[in-house]
């Protein structure tokens, strides 16, 4: 399966989010470049910052990102993007996994 990227946008300070500014396009063309180098290699993942190892981008390994997870949403990030966008945080919602 050939790489897909995700942005760690939450590290970024509150703009205005109707367009791409110009971090957002650079790390959108690092993303391609590195998802294309990635495929052209024969690997595969989800091209993102990996927290785990310090932000570095790369291809991030499907078992360490596949779904089932618990999302915590006392992040401070997540709460400050609600936030941006004028959303209050809903209740809990119990599942099972």
């Amino acid at each position: 399966m050939p790489p897909t990227c995700a942005s760690s946008s939450h590290r970024r300070p509150p703009r205005d989010r109707t367009r791409p500014n110009t971090e957002d396009l650079a790390l959108i063309k690092q993303c391609t470049d590195l998802a294309a180098q990635v495929a052209l290699d024969g690997g595969s993942g989800v091209i993102g910052q990996d927290e785990e190892r310090g932000d570095e981008l790369r291809a991030i390994e499907f078992p360490r990102i596949k779904g089932g997870k618990p999302f915590d949403t006392g992040q401070e990030w997540f709460r400050g993007l609600l936030g941006e966008l004028g959303q209050p945080l809903g209740e809990p919602v119990a599942v099972q996994h």
